[in-house]
């Protein structure tokens, strides 16, 4: 009586198992946040001191008044210390791992070692919200609505002195990725006659624009008891520089590949005025 080999019985021994040539990279949030602020022009060094000028307080004068009486006001400014952050990726494999793994090793890690540090810089440059001195709007038990984002935008034409205006000033709102469905519930982001185009999120699933801001997502905020610090913000609000943008090397030491990926940048709110915190669940 013959004996059949099926698969998993007989002949399992006898399978062989492939890779795809291919390796599919991690996934990282991309730098969203970083590029939407003010980048300085000069070299950090050790820290870059920026300046802000005070306000001058105007004063009436009668038409006898020979000047004597005037007040003048001390504009010297504030300084804001930019101070440098290094930030670092690294992976390293030996001498075997191409030969026996392929060669597929070394741009795959190089692929994503460059998209763990846009990653690590926008999360390092986030925290800047968290530092926020402006009274937060919402909490770690809410959702965005309408309300919070009236209230946003009345805090930043207030506080900015109509520096900032809705539909005249690069607004942007960045919030947690869990807020996208609670967005899509706001009348001014939903409805096209409200948001004044023709074009509706819950048919192109583009969440772009609504009360005034540009809306974006991340998964990268800093979590606490407090919810997810979001914000509503001006590109001024924050100031940014380099020593080094984003580099990537490799290395041999030993028997082994080194890549690293790496990045100085210093940042400081400048403008707490330009800046809104806004906590969501």
């Amino acid at each position: 009586m013959s004996t059949y080999m099926t698969p998993g019985g007989a002949g399992a021994n006898m399978s062989i198992k492939e890779y795809s040539r291919k390796i599919e990279p991690a996934l990282y949030n991309a730098m969203q946040f970083i590029p939407l602020i003010k980048e300085r022009a000069e070299k950090i060094m050790d820290g870059l001191y920026v300046r802000r000028l005070g306000r001058v307080a105007t004063q009436t004068m009668s038409t006898t008044n020979d000047g004597t009486t005037v007040t003048f006001s001390d504009l010297a400014p504030t300084a804001f210390q930019l101070s440098p952050a290094w930030v670092l990726a690294a992976a390293a494999y030996p001498d075997s791992a191409p030969r026996r793994h392929g060669d597929e090793i070394d741009p795959a890690y190089a692929a994503n070692l460059t998209a763990a540090l846009a990653a690590g810089l926008d999360t390092l440059v986030l925290a800047e919200i968290q530092a926020g001195t402006t009274t937060p709007i919402g909490d770690g038990s809410t959702s965005i609505d309408s309300t919070k984002l009236r209230a946003a935008l009345t805090a930043l034409e207030t506080n900015s002195k109509r520096l900032v205006k809705a539909g005249l000033s690069e607004l942007n709102v960045l919030l947690d990725t869990g807020q996208v469905g609670a967005s899509l519930a706001i009348p001014e982001i939903n409805n096209a006659y409200q948001r004044g185009d023709g074009k509706s999120p819950t048919v192109s699933g583009r969440i772009s624009t609504g009360l005034g801001f540009k809306f974006d997502y991340t998964t990268l905020l800093a979590s606490d008891g407090n919810g997810k610090h979001g914000a509503a913000f001006h590109g001024d609000a924050i100031h940014y520089g380099y020593n080094q943008r984003p580099k990537a090397e490799k290395q041999r030491y030993l028997k082994q590949t080194r890549l690293m990926s790496d990045a100085e940048i210093g940042f400081e709110t400048i403008y707490q005025e330009l800046l809104q915190p806004i906590r969501t669940a």
